[in-house]
């Protein structure tokens, strides 16, 4: 699906696909993430890899916290 996820929001905010086929803010409210994600990075070739993870209240994400980066 790849959506775009905000901080602060509920629902994603937009999708990384050609306009022709994106899904319509209503149909995007259908969505929401889980309680508690982690996100994981190790493409940058200027830092090295991390991971952080995220916590939803009532379905907003609200914080963001690196807990590993080496």
């Amino acid at each position: 699906m790849r959506f775009v996820w905000e901080q602060g929001n509920k629902h994603p905010v937009d999708q990384n696909v050609d306009d022709e086929i994106k899904m319509n803010k209503e149909e995007m409210q259908n969505f929401v993430l889980p309680d508690k994600f982690t996100i994981y990075c190790y493409d940058c070739p200027d830092h090295s890899p991390a991971q952080a993870e995220c916590i939803c209240v009532d379905g907003v994400w609200t914080k963001f916290e690196v807990i590993l980066d080496q």
